[in-house]
């Protein structure tokens, strides 16, 4: 009976070391999106949060009235159950040291899929694009992005499905130039049109310093959907053997 007792005892501290162990396991980074559930690192990583997540000032100790916003420095630490239970956070990077990711824990890694490589000239930095879609886009859709930087080509930039109205790409934006860009569900008669289903111009974002950020968008209409005023192409020229290639003419008046 004691035997059976002491092996007991023994698997039980056995349980906690390694609890105690695991809780220690940290990541260090700069934030690029906070929220569902999730904390994204400017390194394409993300990592899931615990229920009673904390939020700790890296200085004080206390916590934290600094919220886990884009460009924040954050520590990352684990619990047993490889969730993030503290986040402690600086606007330095000073107050975090660099630490590489746990090799334990890369089962709790979200693919938000490969970001778009930066061109070489200049500065770049990620951001993170979620956009809404109309109700009208279908469950098989897929969405892109038509940018200035990609000759405006309509598969240029494929983005991540998040949920039934939610898309989501990371890629590198160059810094003090004004990036133009559009939506589009892979044709240029697709291109996201405004409320009143007139085409819409270009999207538009400046960054003016090197930190990450998120930018959230909504669509209204697709060009090509029902309602709006986009008419098909002409798929040929008038011949005598096609002599009205044109079905959306009104019809010629008679002489």
């Amino acid at each position: 009976m004691r035997l059976v007792v002491a092996c007991c005892f023994v698997l039980i501290v056995i349980a906690l070391l390694a609890a105690a162990v695991c809780a220690q396991e940290i990541v260090n980074g700069e934030i690029l999106d906070y929220g569902k559930g999730y904390v994204v690192l400017t390194t394409g990583e993300s990592y899931g949060l615990a229920d009673a997540v904390q939020i700790i000032d890296a200085e004080s100790g206390q916590p934290s009235s600094l919220k886990p916003l884009p460009g924040v420095f954050v520590r990352l630490t684990f619990d047993a159950s490889g969730h993030v239970a503290t986040l402690t956070v600086a606007r330095s990077a000073k107050a975090i040291a660099l630490v590489k990711p746990p090799t334990s824990f890369a089962h709790v890694t979200v693919p938000l899929g490969p970001p778009v490589p930066a061109k070489p000239q200049g500065e770049f930095v990620p951001v993170a694009f979620v956009v809404v879609v109309p109700s009208t886009t279908l469950p098989g859709d897929q969405v892109y992005m038509s940018t200035s930087e990609t000759s405006w080509m309509p598969t240029a930039v494929r983005m991540d499905r998040v949920d039934a109205r939610h898309f989501r790409v990371i890629i590198d934006v160059p810094v003090g130039t004004t990036f133009l860009y559009l939506y589009t569900r892979g044709s240029p008669q697709s291109l996201e049109r405004d409320a009143n289903g007139l085409q819409r111009t270009a999207r538009t974002l400046t960054l003016a310093t090197g930190a990450a950020q998120a930018v959230h968008d909504a669509i209204e209409h697709w060009g090509d959907e029902l309602g709006t005023s986009l008419l098909p192409p002409p798929q040929t020229f008038p011949t005598p053997y096609n002599p009205a290639p044109f079905p959306n003419l009104p019809p010629s008046p008679r002489p």
